[in-house]
């Protein structure tokens, strides 16, 4: 039996580079712009806000990281073209936008999904609603991130280090092969009236019965130095006098830890 290697590890050198703050501030920003022009009266609803919700998303990610139409050359810095990111942005969001060095994180979409690869790591970005996160159906969502829950996932042994899989983690050089990058999904979802929302990653698995649909899944809203709610301060809805339900916040424990 192969174990499952310490997916701690993918999460310390995804913190190490900022990379989990700039996927938690790009969230945040897109919430809050999508949210503030959200109005029912002029026919929006939830496809709307969710469709608008994930292309902010992704200029977010894609304004923080200098990819697509805010690429920096990276000789430059991370402060030449700024006036381009910051073009459009809240004040809220200005202020609060990390300095991502420009060619740290590069664009790396999959079979047309948007993917952003940091080192040996690509990410991938799912919505679902916030009661669904583990028990997300792939089948259902079919494409790309089906078969990406399809793949095995086997993790290094210490008595078998040549092993690699798949989703290796073990490549180290700047050159990496496409059977060496570990690709994992970044799930979001927010609920409109509750104010609900979530924020996560991990590695998708295939189920039977729509159960357990991780290897293993982390609620990047769990760290208070990655995830902080105090520049956010959505409006209150209007549709109820009934107080914003709290953010319910806890971490999805994986099969080895359980062990």
């Amino acid at each position: 039996m192969v174990a499952h290697f310490n997916y701690r590890s993918t999460l310390e050198a995804l913190g190490s580079g900022d990379v989990l703050k700039a996927i938690a501030w790009a969230e945040k920003a897109a919430t809050r712009s999508a949210y503030e022009q959200y109005d029912e009266a002029l026919g929006h609803d939830n496809g709307w806000f969710g469709a608008t919700r994930h292309n902010q998303f992704c200029d977010r990610l894609d304004r923080i990281f200098s990819t697509k139409a805010y690429a920096i050359d990276p000789q430059t810095g991370a402060s030449a073209g700024r006036d381009i990111v910051l073009a459009g942005l809240s004040k809220e969001e200005q202020s609060s936008l990390l300095s991502i060095k420009p060619g740290l994180v590069t664009r790396d979409d999959l079979k047309q999904s948007p993917g952003w690869r940091y080192k040996n790591f690509r990410l991938l970005i799912q919505s679902a609603p916030v009661d669904k996160f583990e028990v997300f159906s792939w089948k259902r969502k079919g494409g790309v991130k089906l078969e990406i829950a399809e793949q095995p996932y086997f993790a290094e042994e210490v008595s078998r280090p040549q092993q690699q899989s798949l989703f290796s983690l073990t490549h180290n050089s700047n050159t990496v092969q496409e059977s060496e990058i570990e690709t994992l999904v970044v799930m979001h979802g927010f609920e409109i009236l509750t104010q609900d929302r979530k924020l996560a990653i991990g590695r998708p698995r295939l189920a039977e019965g729509d159960y357990n649909s991780w290897h293993w899944l982390e609620y990047i809203t769990e760290d208070p130095s990655v995830f902080r709610n105090d520049w956010l301060d959505l409006p209150k809805t209007t549709q109820s006098d009934t107080p914003d339900a709290p953010v319910r916040l806890r971490k999805r424990v994986s099969k080895e830890e359980k062990k």
